[in-house]
Protein backbone atom coordinates (compact mmCIF):
# COMPACT_ATOMS: atom_id res chain seq x y z
CA UNK A 1 0.00 0.00 0.00
CA UNK A 2 1.38 3.51 -0.69
CA UNK A 3 -0.49 6.47 0.63
CA UNK A 4 0.18 10.38 -1.07
CA UNK A 5 -0.87 13.56 0.19
CA UNK A 6 -3.63 15.47 -1.85
CA UNK A 7 -3.51 18.91 -1.18
CA UNK A 8 -7.03 20.27 -1.24
CA UNK A 9 -9.12 21.11 -4.62
CA UNK A 10 -12.09 22.54 -5.88
CA UNK A 11 -14.12 19.37 -7.99
CA UNK A 12 -16.35 20.70 -10.73
CA UNK A 13 -18.96 18.28 -12.04
CA UNK A 14 -20.06 18.49 -15.57
CA UNK A 15 -23.20 20.17 -15.12
CA UNK A 16 -20.21 23.18 -13.56
CA UNK A 17 -21.48 22.78 -10.24
CA UNK A 18 -18.33 22.97 -7.95
CA UNK A 19 -17.22 21.87 -4.40
CA UNK A 20 -14.06 21.90 -1.78
CA UNK A 21 -12.57 18.96 -1.57
CA UNK A 22 -9.91 19.46 1.44
CA UNK A 23 -6.62 18.14 2.07
CA UNK A 24 -6.63 13.94 2.84
CA UNK A 25 -3.96 11.00 2.39
CA UNK A 26 -5.14 8.69 -0.64
CA UNK A 27 -4.26 4.82 -0.43
CA UNK A 28 -2.83 3.45 -3.73
CA UNK A 29 -2.32 -0.88 -4.23
CA UNK A 30 -1.67 -0.68 -7.80
CA UNK A 31 1.53 1.01 -7.19
CA UNK A 32 3.20 -0.65 -4.36
CA UNK A 33 4.94 -3.12 -6.37
CA UNK A 34 7.29 -0.05 -8.07
CA UNK A 35 9.69 2.36 -6.43
CA UNK A 36 7.37 6.37 -6.43
CA UNK A 37 10.89 7.55 -8.07
CA UNK A 38 10.15 4.97 -11.66
CA UNK A 39 6.05 5.98 -11.32
CA UNK A 40 7.27 9.60 -11.79
CA UNK A 41 9.81 8.74 -14.55
CA UNK A 42 7.51 6.67 -15.94
CA UNK A 43 4.59 9.43 -16.07
CA UNK A 44 7.36 12.46 -17.04
CA UNK A 45 7.88 9.69 -19.46
CA UNK A 46 4.13 10.07 -20.80
CA UNK A 47 4.51 13.35 -20.72
CA UNK A 48 1.70 13.83 -17.56
CA UNK A 49 2.72 17.51 -16.30
CA UNK A 50 2.34 18.94 -19.35
CA UNK A 51 -0.93 20.56 -18.74
CA UNK A 52 -4.68 20.13 -18.04
CA UNK A 53 -5.68 17.77 -20.71
CA UNK A 54 -2.08 15.93 -20.34
CA UNK A 55 -3.41 14.18 -17.29
CA UNK A 56 -6.83 12.30 -19.86
CA UNK A 57 -4.45 12.00 -23.03
CA UNK A 58 -1.00 11.27 -24.14
CA UNK A 59 0.66 14.39 -25.86
CA UNK A 60 1.50 12.83 -29.10
CA UNK A 61 4.18 14.98 -30.65
CA UNK A 62 6.97 17.69 -30.23
CA UNK A 63 6.70 21.28 -31.61
CA UNK A 64 8.81 21.20 -34.51
CA UNK A 65 9.87 25.11 -33.54
CA UNK A 66 10.09 24.23 -29.75
CA UNK A 67 10.21 20.84 -28.96
CA UNK A 68 7.42 21.32 -26.84
CA UNK A 69 4.92 18.58 -26.00
CA UNK A 70 1.70 19.34 -28.33
CA UNK A 71 -1.66 17.45 -29.62
CA UNK A 72 -1.07 17.07 -33.15
CA UNK A 73 -4.02 16.81 -35.75
CA UNK A 74 -3.59 15.56 -39.15
CA UNK A 75 -6.94 15.40 -41.26
CA UNK A 76 -7.26 12.97 -44.21
CA UNK A 77 -6.46 15.69 -46.62
CA UNK A 78 -3.42 16.74 -45.01
CA UNK A 79 -4.14 19.51 -43.18
CA UNK A 80 -2.61 19.25 -39.95
CA UNK A 81 -2.97 21.44 -36.49
CA UNK A 82 -1.03 21.44 -33.00
CA UNK A 83 -2.95 21.97 -30.03
CA UNK A 84 -1.56 23.30 -26.45
CA UNK A 85 -4.94 22.15 -24.74
CA UNK A 86 -7.65 19.75 -25.94
CA UNK A 87 -11.27 21.16 -25.35
CA UNK A 88 -12.64 24.16 -25.72
CA UNK A 89 -11.48 26.84 -26.76
CA UNK A 90 -8.79 24.24 -28.04
CA UNK A 91 -5.80 26.69 -28.28
CA UNK A 92 -3.40 26.13 -31.37
CA UNK A 93 0.44 26.10 -30.25
CA UNK A 94 1.73 29.74 -31.27
CA UNK A 95 4.88 27.99 -33.26
CA UNK A 96 2.63 26.72 -36.12
CA UNK A 97 2.27 30.55 -37.17
CA UNK A 98 6.05 30.14 -37.89
CA UNK A 99 6.39 30.10 -41.51
CA UNK A 100 9.96 28.75 -41.32
CA UNK A 101 9.95 25.81 -38.73
CA UNK A 102 13.69 24.45 -37.36
CA UNK A 103 12.45 21.19 -37.97
CA UNK A 104 10.98 18.66 -40.20
CA UNK A 105 7.06 17.71 -38.91
CA UNK A 106 6.76 14.47 -37.95
CA UNK A 107 5.08 12.68 -40.04
CA UNK A 108 2.97 10.25 -37.11
CA UNK A 109 1.46 9.71 -35.18
CA UNK A 110 -1.42 11.52 -37.27
CA UNK A 111 -4.00 11.87 -34.67
CA UNK A 112 -5.29 11.71 -30.83
CA UNK A 113 -7.62 8.78 -31.02
CA UNK A 114 -9.12 6.53 -28.11
CA UNK A 115 -5.61 5.09 -27.89
CA UNK A 116 -4.13 7.92 -26.27
CA UNK A 117 -7.09 8.23 -23.49
CA UNK A 118 -5.66 7.64 -20.36
CA UNK A 119 -7.63 5.09 -17.77
CA UNK A 120 -9.49 6.44 -14.38
CA UNK A 121 -6.76 4.83 -11.93
CA UNK A 122 -4.23 6.59 -14.01
CA UNK A 123 -5.42 10.28 -14.08
CA UNK A 124 -6.15 9.68 -10.57
CA UNK A 125 -3.05 9.16 -9.64
CA UNK A 126 -1.51 11.92 -12.21
CA UNK A 127 -3.87 14.35 -10.23
CA UNK A 128 -2.25 12.88 -6.81
CA UNK A 129 1.33 13.11 -8.28
CA UNK A 130 1.32 16.22 -9.79
CA UNK A 131 -1.03 18.57 -8.16
CA UNK A 132 -4.42 20.00 -8.82
CA UNK A 133 -3.50 23.38 -9.90
CA UNK A 134 -3.44 22.38 -13.62
CA UNK A 135 -7.38 22.76 -14.10
CA UNK A 136 -6.86 26.25 -12.27
CA UNK A 137 -4.38 27.54 -14.60
CA UNK A 138 -6.44 25.90 -17.33
CA UNK A 139 -9.55 28.13 -16.26
CA UNK A 140 -7.11 31.37 -15.73
CA UNK A 141 -5.57 30.94 -18.73
CA UNK A 142 -8.46 30.95 -21.06
CA UNK A 143 -11.04 32.25 -19.19
CA UNK A 144 -13.48 28.74 -19.20
CA UNK A 145 -13.30 25.17 -16.93
CA UNK A 146 -11.71 22.86 -18.56
CA UNK A 147 -14.01 20.06 -20.33
CA UNK A 148 -13.52 16.26 -19.81
CA UNK A 149 -12.10 14.52 -23.01
CA UNK A 150 -14.08 10.94 -24.49
CA UNK A 151 -13.33 8.94 -27.91
CA UNK A 152 -16.26 8.32 -29.44
CA UNK A 153 -17.23 4.45 -29.52
CA UNK A 154 -20.01 4.27 -32.35
CA UNK A 155 -22.04 6.28 -34.29
CA UNK A 156 -25.46 4.61 -35.11
CA UNK A 157 -28.07 6.31 -37.47
CA UNK A 158 -31.94 5.17 -37.12
CA UNK A 159 -34.75 7.22 -38.97
CA UNK A 160 -32.96 10.13 -39.24
CA UNK A 161 -32.29 10.49 -35.33
CA UNK A 162 -28.33 9.75 -35.11
CA UNK A 163 -27.16 8.09 -30.77
CA UNK A 164 -23.35 9.21 -30.34
CA UNK A 165 -21.80 6.68 -27.87
CA UNK A 166 -19.25 8.62 -25.97
CA UNK A 167 -15.99 6.32 -24.19
CA UNK A 168 -14.72 7.29 -21.09
CA UNK A 169 -12.74 6.52 -18.34
CA UNK A 170 -15.18 5.83 -16.21
CA UNK A 171 -17.73 4.09 -18.64
CA UNK A 172 -19.97 4.95 -21.61
CA UNK A 173 -22.13 8.07 -22.38
CA UNK A 174 -25.20 8.23 -24.79
CA UNK A 175 -26.58 11.24 -26.51
CA UNK A 176 -29.27 11.40 -29.64
CA UNK A 177 -28.59 14.01 -32.34
CA UNK A 178 -31.99 15.18 -33.79
CA UNK A 179 -30.10 17.13 -36.63
CA UNK A 180 -28.78 15.01 -39.36
CA UNK A 181 -27.71 18.27 -41.35
CA UNK A 182 -25.35 19.48 -38.81
CA UNK A 183 -21.89 17.79 -38.53
CA UNK A 184 -21.01 15.15 -35.87
CA UNK A 185 -18.14 12.95 -34.78
CA UNK A 186 -17.33 9.65 -36.12
CA UNK A 187 -16.16 6.50 -34.43
CA UNK A 188 -12.93 6.85 -32.96
CA UNK A 189 -12.14 10.40 -32.67
CA UNK A 190 -11.55 12.36 -29.22
CA UNK A 191 -14.25 14.81 -28.26
CA UNK A 192 -14.45 16.96 -25.26
CA UNK A 193 -17.49 17.27 -23.33
CA UNK A 194 -19.69 18.99 -20.46
CA UNK A 195 -22.70 17.91 -19.54
CA UNK A 196 -24.97 18.12 -23.14
CA UNK A 197 -22.73 20.11 -25.28
CA UNK A 198 -20.21 17.96 -27.03
CA UNK A 199 -16.25 20.00 -29.06
CA UNK A 200 -14.67 18.25 -31.68
CA UNK A 201 -12.23 19.05 -34.79
CA UNK A 202 -13.85 18.44 -37.97
CA UNK A 203 -12.20 17.36 -40.98
CA UNK A 204 -11.79 20.55 -42.43
CA UNK A 205 -10.15 21.56 -38.98
CA UNK A 206 -12.78 24.05 -38.04
CA UNK A 207 -13.87 23.45 -34.35
CA UNK A 208 -17.31 21.95 -33.94
CA UNK A 209 -19.38 22.55 -30.91
CA UNK A 210 -23.07 20.79 -30.93
CA UNK A 211 -25.83 20.75 -27.76
CA UNK A 212 -27.48 17.31 -27.96
CA UNK A 213 -29.47 15.08 -25.82
CA UNK A 214 -28.07 12.50 -23.38
CA UNK A 215 -29.82 9.53 -22.83
CA UNK A 216 -30.11 6.15 -20.54
CA UNK A 217 -28.70 2.78 -22.55
CA UNK A 218 -31.89 2.15 -22.56
CA UNK A 219 -33.04 5.32 -24.35
CA UNK A 220 -29.93 4.66 -26.54
CA UNK A 221 -30.80 0.95 -27.78
CA UNK A 222 -34.35 1.71 -28.17
CA UNK A 223 -33.45 3.95 -31.30
CA UNK A 224 -30.69 1.43 -32.19
CA UNK A 225 -32.60 -1.81 -32.47
CA UNK A 226 -36.21 -0.28 -31.58
CA UNK A 227 -36.19 -2.13 -28.34
CA UNK A 228 -39.42 -1.63 -26.73
CA UNK A 229 -38.95 1.18 -23.69
CA UNK A 230 -40.67 0.36 -20.32
CA UNK A 231 -43.72 2.85 -19.27
CA UNK A 232 -41.84 6.14 -17.75
CA UNK A 233 -39.09 5.14 -18.39
CA UNK A 234 -36.44 8.36 -18.05
CA UNK A 235 -34.19 9.34 -21.16
CA UNK A 236 -31.51 9.52 -18.50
Amino acid sequence: MTTFWRNGYWRHSVLGNEHWVSGHDVDRDSWEAAPSSRNEALLRQERAQHGASARLVWPNADCPVCGAPVFFYKNAAGSRVYFDELGPPWPKHPCTHNPAPSRETPASPVAVTAENLRTQSAFEFIQIWAGDNADAAFAQRYGTLRWDLAAVAACHAHQGIYVIVLSTPVGLRYYLDHEPALPRPAAGMLVAYFGTWISFVADDLNVVERKLQRVSAQRALHHIVGLELAAGEPDR
